[in-house]
């Protein structure tokens, strides 16, 4: 790896959307008393939500409708009367993620 493709890795601006994510997702989550499996579940969901958002991209139809789709399973499987915005972190990492431009080369 040449030292500018490093540095990109490390400290690029495409990853900007990823920090904000991720402090987000540690902001709602911080408080909560998790276990191992509830982080694997956790992040089960969150890589879930990126295979989602990656076929998202695919093409406009498959982009209408986990547009649609998306959104209204993780309101109805996340909130409730108590938590109203339980579903924010998730429909985030949903929509952040459509908007990287995924290469071949990235992996």
């Amino acid at each position: 790896m040449n030292e500018t493709k490093r540095q990109r890795f490390l400290f690029g601006t495409e990853y900007t959307m990823v920090v904000s994510l991720g402090t987000l997702v540690f902001q709602v989550n911080y408080k909560k008393q998790h276990t191992p499996l509830s982080l694997i579940l956790l992040l089960g969901q969150h890589i879930f939500l990126l295979v989602l958002a990656y076929v998202a991209t695919w093409n406009l139809a498959l982009s209408l409708l986990l547009n649609l789709a998306v959104p209204f399973w993780l309101i109805f499987t996340k909130s409730s009367q108590f938590n109203q915005l339980g579903y924010f972190s998730s429909l985030m990492t949903f929509t952040f993620l459509q908007f990287f431009q995924w290469t071949g080369t990235d992996f």
